[in-house]
Formats: structure tokens, sequence, C-alpha cells
């Protein structure tokens, strides 16, 4: 449905309504509500009726649709809002648990079964707040956690290895190389012998 409306009504409908009027100064979209929805029903019934006092009705029918498209933006906005609070939520929550779950090779459904979401929209606001899978997330923790063992111990690479839930610890050297950039043993030698290793830090947190 296209609903057309002369210009010269809505600025004069808007300026005795100036609290809803910066709504209107640029093209939005917003989603709909039944109050919109009814406003344009009635709006369109009095367009069609030739009874006296339409030129008084019309107006005000007017105003009552650009009140309810301004409450319904207004209601997006919000909702919005809090959706985006419920995902930084979620997340700051998924790896708090990350951090004491890492090791022990938990599937995605175990992390999103905890916080009461599915694993999809786990992954989902784990993109939306910081820009990389829930798997990703884990498997950072995991690389942090090996550079500090080969930084700080004295374990051996499969000692290291099993240590995070691996047990072929061939598996874990391409799983280190692709996620640093370097072989564990290579990153040890660089580490010892001060020639530029990556630096330790943990995965970015939501703010």
């Amino acid at each position: 449905m296209v609903l057309t409306l002369f210009e010269r009504d809505v600025r004069s409908i808007l300026a005795q309504a100036p609290e809803i009027a910066e709504a209107f100064r640029v093209p939005r979209v917003i989603r709909g509500s039944r109050e919109v929805g009814r406003a344009v029903d009635e709006l369109i019934a009095e367009a069609s009726r030739r009874e006296p006092g339409r030129a008084a009705t019309m107006p005000a029918r007017i105003g009552l649709l650009l009140v309810a498209i301004h409450r319904a933006e207004v209601a997006t906005a919000h909702r919005v809002q809090a959706s985006a609070s419920r995902a930084v939520h979620h997340v700051q929550a998924f790896q708090e648990l990350a951090d004491t779950e890492f090791a022990n090779a938990r599937p995605m459904a175990f992390y999103a079964g905890a916080l009461g979401i599915t694993p999809t929209h786990l992954n989902r606001v784990c993109r939306q707040v910081l820009g990389a899978s829930a798997l990703s997330v884990i498997e950072r923790r995991v690389a942090l956690e090996a550079k500090r063992y080969l930084m700080f111990s004295s374990l051996s690479v499969k000692e290291i290895a099993l240590l995070l839930g691996y047990q072929d610890p061939a598996y874990f050297n391409r799983f280190f190389a692709r996620q640093v950039g370097m072989a564990p043993g290579v990153f040890r030698k660089s580490v010892r012998t001060g020639e530029g290793a990556a630096p330790l830090l943990p995965a970015g947190r939501p703010g």
C-alpha cells in the first residue's frame, strides 16, 4: 500500500506537535504496529466518505496516523536497544563460561544450553558483538592458554596438547599454527630468544 499525503497538511499538523516533528525530517523504515494499521484504515475510510465534517476530520485522522508512526518508531528503537543489550549479556556470559570450560572440548550446544539460547543464536550474537563466531571465541581462548603454557612452563608440546583436550599432538600443532601463525615449538623458541613472538593477549570482550 502506498499512502500519499499533501505536504502542506503534514507540515501544518507537525507544526502543532514539535515533539514528534523530528521523526519525519528524513526517510525512515519502521516496524509496523496495529496502531499504525488502524490509523491508516480509519484515514482511508474517512477519505472515502462524502459526509458533512469531512474537511475537519481528515486533519485529525492524519494527525493520529503521524502520532502512531512516531510511537511505532520509538517502540522499534527500544526493541533494538534491548536486543543489543541482551546480545552483550549473552556474549559476556559465554566468555565467562568459556574461561572455565575451554579445555573440556564441550560442544557448542553445551554453551548455548547453559545460556538458555540456541547454538545458532549464540553464534549470531558473538558475530554481532565480537565480529567472530562462537567457535572462534573458544579457539582463541585455547590458543591463549597454549601460549601461556609454552611461555611459562617446561611442559612438552604433547603434554600441553593433552591438557587442552587434544589427543593428537599433530592436530594441536596444526590448530596452533593456524591461530598464531607459527608452530608451538617455533613460538616457544621465539619467546625465549626474544625474536618477536606474537603478543600474549586474550580474545576481545564486549564493553
